[in-house]
């Protein structure tokens, strides 16, 4: 059992210009970690997806515009990307585990 001062926090951020077109990978995959999602903030007047594959596949999230806190962190698969088809400049919060 863990208690509140041992869970892990938030440990990295990715800022990201606007998309050019299609899904480019903003965080790239770690071997044998999980990449976790704290909150996804976009500037600016956007929609998109979050996705583990450059196709689109994958679903992660759907984002909007402004910010976007999760009740509870999103956990990607293991040894996983995060690609981006979001055409704002937009910041992700995040930690691997």
């Amino acid at each position: 059992m863990s208690s509140l001062g041992n869970l892990t926090k938030p440990g990295d951020h990715v800022n990201v210009d606007a998309s050019a077109a299609g899904y480019d990978q903003i965080i790239p995959a770690v071997t044998g970690k999980a990449i976790v999602l704290c909150d996804v903030i976009v500037h600016g007047s956007s929609e998109g997806q979050l996705s583990t594959e450059s196709d689109g596949t994958g679903l992660i999230t759907y984002t909007v515009d402004g910010h976007t806190p999760y009740r509870a962190p999103i956990r990607v698969p293991v040894s996983k990307p995060v690609y981006s088809n979001i055409e704002a400049k937009h910041t992700i919060t995040y930690y691997l585990m």
